[in-house]
């Protein structure tokens, strides 16, 4: 365990305490107001009770004071599974702790994906069906063609069905990102898996992003 992953540890675990602070703190209140609570258990519907309670209090000194406690625990909720997840991107990346997370055959096609490299104009795209369902496009570039499937398409949010006949698709070797380029723009895409020394940049996940954007609960 080194430093950086000790220091990556504290913000969690204080604010995992706080926050069962304020949550038990907010059982008692519920407690006190005559609803039955379990000390054990039950912690999502006591928030709920809670916000119940709030919209209930006519008292003004009162109402503020859950408000702020509310708001105070909702920021401590948050700040927990934000600094979470930073411990759990870093000890991913490191390959520490978590060697289940690590799949070697992936990380050796990943390997593999970094030495090739392509670049070419999209001249078709197709499934193979019904055979093996392969994702497939064709590169084309100075006459030469070049077909690309596997790895690239498993591992990427959405590189395939993004790809349209006459985009450009360029990868240096070395590079493990590829890039499409289309009429007046160009992205990234950072294969999304997890080995020794590598973990997928954050903006690659901006796939995910539209998807999310797109749904109507969201909008």
């Amino acid at each position: 365990m080194d430093v950086i992953e000790i220091l990556l540890m504290i913000p969690p675990m204080l604010l995992a305490l706080f926050g069962n602070i304020i949550s038990y703190d907010i059982k008692q209140i519920l407690k006190n107001e005559g609803h039955k609570v379990s000390f054990f258990f039950g912690h999502f519907s006591d928030i709920l009770k809670f916000i119940e309670l709030i919209q209930n209090t006519e008292e003004g000194g009162k109402k503020l004071k859950y408000k702020r406690k509310l708001r105070t625990l909702i920021v401590v909720l948050v700040s927990f599974i934000i600094s979470a997840t930073v411990l759990f991107t870093y000890l991913i990346s490191m390959d520490k702790n978590m060697p289940m997370l690590i799949n070697e055959v992936e990380c050796q096609e990943f390997k593999e994906y970094k030495r090739d490299s392509w670049k070419g104009i999209v001249i078709d795209k197709y499934i193979n069906e019904p055979s093996d369902s392969t994702k497939t496009i064709v590169l084309e570039h100075k006459g030469v063609q070049q077909k690309l499937f596997g790895f690239i398409f498993y591992n990427n949010y959405d590189l395939y069905e993004k790809i349209e006949i006459g985009d450009s698709l360029i990868k240096e070797n070395n590079e493990d990102f590829s890039i499409l380029k289309k009429q007046g723009s160009e992205i990234r895409y950072y294969p999304n898996v997890s080995c020794k020394g590598y973990l997928a940049p954050l903006k690659n996940y901006n796939q995910l992003i539209d998807k999310l954007d797109s749904m109507p609960f969201l909008n």
